[in-house]
């Protein structure tokens, strides 16, 4: 491991423990006159003897009344407004980005919402066309109180941050130029033709990471995750890893939900999307590649280390 990357790590993470406590949120307590950091706890999914969710103690700062009083008034809005989907019933909002299991997700709350949340006949992208509501859909009023009350559950999904850019670069890249296929309207591709993607130049992984570093506007696939659900501001109760325990984190969340666990469909129960397996692979030999990949996705190493941990990946390599 080369002495610029672990530069490189250690001033990612240095101010924050290699826990959870990385979450640098602001939580329930509206009282915006003392802005000082407090040790709260945050439900965090993780296997343990009694199958629950443990309290983790992280460090953030109260949550400003101001911010929960018009996060949605404006048009576009915070990024939860669109990004924060809402299941009134069972009193819990959830957010993920891109690749980040979000049609696994979706089928769950789907399942668990008892007919909610409708779906249009003939949906071409399935659980992805249901009709959500997402929280900017809500009167301010209605916001305000879902983010102060303590009976509400809030859920932040999230994946390795090497692991989840391979998986969509095998997705939406090498899927698409290895069959030669051409670059239709509906593709994620089709976002970066406009600044000069060519699966000729591109569909390597070491081209591919240099054509990103150069577009100035990442599409949701390839951005990072953590500002998308405004990780800082949004009071998450739960925060959910991504990985080969996903199954049963989400068994505890609904444990935690007092509903009854859907039956998950065998293909996406531990959610292996081989990307992990084929890491060490894309990256024999190429220890910078990975520092270029930490680089893009900076702001999601500070916001959670723990989602940056390449020590392992970079010993194989």
């Amino acid at each position: 491991m080369s002495d610029n990357f672990l530069e490189l790590s250690s001033s990612l993470t240095s101010q924050y423990s290699p826990t959870y406590n990385s979450i640098r949120g602001k939580g329930y307590d509206d009282d915006d006159e003392d802005d000082d950091d407090y040790e709260s706890t945050i439900s965090i999914s993780s296997d343990n003897d009694q199958g629950s969710i443990e309290p983790v103690k992280i460090k953030k700062k109260k949550l400003d009344s101001m911010w929960m009083s018009h996060v949605c008034d404006e048009i576009p809005g915070d990024n939860v407004c669109h990004h924060v989907f809402v299941v009134k019933s069972k009193k819990v909002t959830f957010c993920s980005a891109a690749k980040v299991a979000s049609t696994t997700t979706k089928q769950y709350f789907y399942d668990i919402a008892d007919g909610e949340i409708e779906m249009p006949e003939g949906a071409r992208y399935g659980i992805h066309e249901a009709q959500w509501k997402r929280l900017g859909s809500m009167e301010q009023g209605a916001i305000s109180y879902i983010l102060r009350d303590k009976n509400w559950t809030h859920v932040f999904f999230w994946k390795h941050v090497v692991e989840r850019f391979v998986s969509g670069y095998l997705d939406k890249v090498v899927k698409v130029c290895e069959k030669k296929k051409e670059i239709e309207s509906h593709m994620v591709l089709h976002y970066y033709v406009q600044y000069g993607f060519s699966c000729e130049k591109h569909s390597d992984i070491d081209g591919f990471v240099s054509f990103i570093e150069t577009v100035p506007k990442i599409e949701g696939h390839f951005a990072p995750q953590t500002p998308l659900c405004s990780v800082q501001k949004f009071p998450f109760t739960d925060i959910i890893r991504v990985d080969e325990n996903f199954s049963s984190n989400l068994k505890k969340l609904s444990a935690k939900l007092r509903v009854k666990h859907p039956t998950e469909k065998e293909s996406t129960s531990t959610h292996k999307t081989g990307a992990k397996d084929k890491m060490v692979d894309i990256f024999k030999g190429k220890p910078k590649l990975v520092r270029r990949i930490l680089k893009l996705f900076e702001v999601d190493c500070v916001n959670i280390p723990e989602a940056c941990d390449v020590q392992d990946l970079m010993a194989a390599i």
